[in-house]
């Protein structure tokens, strides 16, 4: 598929800049402006905070962009860079199909979200009064969560929480218990254990506002550093 038949001008994108020095990748905002051809891109120079990055001719990134079905990316070559008016531009050309993100690949939010959990068994699985135990999701994704708790989960474990964030995410979703390891110090937390919990049996548009919830949290802490600088 060709980006101008799935972009749109308008939409905002995130562009994703490899450091093959640093082994890290920075990911930076920018908007679609137009679409002259059908495998080209104008973007607005990404930013990175109230700072322009500085984009080479020549140099390959990724591009992400969201639709229902989930995070969308493909790889592209900047081409050409230029002022229009009092605005910077970047000439994008597609050098790749466009990817649909596996669910192992989400992107995963940190949070800091308390929640009471219980245990699915098959003798209690419709059962509301089931014990609940307490536990905080430190990380967050459309595959599944990393959860904070005192009980040491077995792999293979099946879980459900009401994940509830203000009024921006309000969602109950089930998983299994696929890793399970000693909180680290760096978490900085009383809770003795960190258990990965991968979500299955979920329906795609819980999914969906999964994704967005953690999309637009990744957008407001962009906004909020390039305030700070």
């Amino acid at each position: 598929m060709l980006v101008k038949e799935i972009m749109q001008i308008g939409e905002k994108i995130d562009v994703v800049v490899q450091s093959i020095l640093a082994g890290t990748s920075n990911v930076y905002y920018s908007m679609v402006q137009d679409i002259p051809a059908d495998e080209e891109l104008l973007i607005t120079v990404p930013m990175s905070g109230s700072r322009p990055v500085a984009l080479r001719k020549g140099q390959n990134v990724k591009i992400n962009f969201y639709r229902d079905r989930g995070q969308f990316y493909f790889y592209a070559e900047v081409i050409e860079r230029f002022k229009s008016g009092t605005m910077r531009l970047i000439r994008l050309k597609q050098t790749s199909q466009i990817f649909r993100l596996q669910r192992r690949d989400y992107f995963r939010l940190k949070a800091n979200i308390p929640v009471l959990y219980r245990i699915i068994k098959h003798d209690n699985a419709g059962d509301e009064d089931a014990e609940t135990y307490k536990g905080l999701i430190a990380d967050i994704s459309g595959g599944g969560i990393g959860l904070l708790t005192d009980e040491k989960l077995k792999l293979g474990t099946r879980i459900e929480t009401a994940v509830s964030v203000q009024d921006e995410l309000d969602v109950i979703v089930q998983g299994i218990v696929v890793r399970i390891a000693g909180a680290s110090e760096s978490l900085n937390t009383e809770y003795k254990y960190h258990a990965g919990i991968q979500f299955d049996k979920m329906d795609e548009d819980v999914r969906h506002e999964i994704i967005q919830y953690v999309f637009e949290a990744q957008r407001k802490q962009i906004r909020k550093e390039k305030y700070e600088d």
